[in-house]
């Protein structure tokens, strides 16, 4: 029977940790760096009178017009090619993004030869603009081990799948409270002490929590990250679905919300409603919400109780990989805008503020919950936002996580010391799980992973969506 239990905990470890072109992803500690711009996108907010007087022409040489002579004749020299909102005309919503202010910000497409910092400087001079800023990327401290340590990877995961086989089998008098599969080995949850150097109540007490409450299907999370895989079994049937785009017309704005085909979130990378399957952002959301009691896979905080689901995940992905990012100010707004209350942010921009990621975050913690009407629809009055601290190991304070407004968490290890990896400081609010795999893979954070399958990873990213479940579990 024992060597049964460790053929079954090491086919788990072989099939979920490990690709056929890479091996486990991890979160990995980074060196502070600059912030990272996109060339040829400038962000500006506009005056009001400006923004009222805008008339924006595509001339036949493909360069854009504005109806505002200085604009104008700067965009001849930057050669720009494309003037637009940063937040869309929103439909039904439109109104109250007027009274906000999004209105006024516009994104600047110009020639990518031209020193983006110097095209900066010269529409900060331009009579009518209020705010000129570059455009950070989102990211992730990610990225996949090597191919040439699969072979010292794949001794360590044989390492591993003993020690979680150890773990079950100590775990094995206890009565579980739900049947998923590797419950067992989510120490992040439960965590006995039983594999040194692990520490009894090194993790955030949850069984005890689900004995009151396992999740509501009327609290609704938006995981602005990577894209999460919706079908993946254990979080198809925690899904945020907007039926009316589900059941309607193909290529069609079905709600009037401003966005198409937007079924279980927006891509704010491709501007479509096509969300892609990757391993970060389904990884988050596993913890927040992977279904419970299904018999399969891994639990979710706030996944349910087998007979009804639990909190629901809503997509927006603002990353797919490149060097690009998505719209991330306007993710804050659509998640607001479509009923999420709480917003899961495991990402940075680095150490520099964005006053229009700002102004969409402070829309998201006024307005969420609430309808166009102006009366509460939500199961809370206004939105919470969480951030991850991020993996510098140091007290400096990265952006957005850095703003009064949001909830920002570091990351403890299963020996309940800070994670190596984790920044720290009296700005940070709280500190949840975030594993630590130079202890062993099993000791970073296990839950979903693209591709229908699990993976153990480590870094704030992996802490946020704990803080994230457990408001979630809380409002529910």
């Amino acid at each position: 029977m024992k060597n049964y239990l460790f053929l079954i905990g090491f086919c788990f470890l072989l099939f979920s940790c490990q690709r056929e072109d890479e091996v486990l992803p991890e979160e990995v500690p980074a060196v502070p760096s600059g912030q990272e711009t996109v060339q040829g996108h400038i962000r500006v907010k506009l005056t009001e009178e400006a923004a009222a007087s805008l008339s924006i022409c595509a001339t036949r040489s493909g360069e854009v017009t504005t109806g505002l002579q200085k604009l104008d004749s700067l965009y001849s020299r930057l050669k720009t090619y494309r003037m637009q909102r940063t937040f869309r005309p929103a439909g039904k919503f439109e109104a109250r993004h007027r009274a906000a202010g999004l209105h006024l910000w516009y994104d600047i497409y110009f020639d990518k030869s031209i020193e983006t910092r110097s095209a900066s400087l010269d529409l900060k001079s331009v009579p009518g603009i209020d705010w000129v800023e570059e455009i950070a990327v989102p990211h992730i401290d990610y990225r996949p081990v090597p191919a040439y340590l699969q072979v010292i990877r794949q001794l360590t995961q044989l390492a591993a799948a003993a020690k979680a086989q150890a773990l079950a089998a100590a775990l094995a008098d206890e009565e579980l409270p739900f049947d998923d599969t590797y419950l067992n080995q989510q120490w992040h949850y439960h965590n006995p002490g039983t594999l040194a150097p692990s520490v009894q109540g090194a993790d955030i007490n949850l069984w005890e929590a689900w004995q009151y409450e396992t999740g509501s299907s009327n609290v609704i999370v938006a995981v602005i990250d990577e894209g999460v895989q919706f079908d993946h079994p254990d979080l198809v049937n925690n899904m945020w679905v907007n039926e009316a785009e589900l059941n309607g017309t193909e290529n069609s704005d079905d709600d009037g919300n401003g966005y198409i085909d937007d079924i279980y979130g927006y891509n704010f990378v491709s501007n479509s409603g096509k969300v892609t399957s990757m391993t970060h952002g389904t990884h988050v959301a596993g913890t927040i919400a992977a279904e419970n009691g299904n018999g399969i896979g891994v639990s979710g905080i706030a996944g349910g109780n087998g007979e009804t689901p639990g909190v629901r995940i809503m997509a927006c992905q603002i990353m797919d990989g490149s060097d690009k990012g998505g719209n991330s100010p306007e993710s804050f707004v659509y998640a607001a805008d479509n009923g999420a209350v709480i917003a899961q942010c495991s990402w940075t921009q680095g150490y520099t503020e964005s006053v229009a990621v700002t102004e969409a975050i402070n829309y998201f913690i006024k307005n969420a919950g609430y309808a166009v009407s102006g009366e509460q629809n939500g199961p809370m009055a206004g939105g919470l936002v969480i951030f991850a601290a991020a993996n510098d190991n140091t007290d400096r304070k990265a952006y957005p996580a850095s703003l009064e407004q949001v909830l920002t968490v570091s990351a403890f290890a299963p020996d309940l010391t800070r994670s190596s990896y984790s920044n720290y400081g009296t700005w940070v609010n709280i500190a949840a799980p975030g594993g630590e795999t130079s202890l062993g893979s099993e000791f970073g954070i296990l839950s979903t992973d693209k591709g229908s399958s699990y993976a153990w990873l480590q870094g704030t990213s992996m802490d946020c969506p704990h803080v994230s479940g457990v408001a979630a579990l809380t409002l529910s």
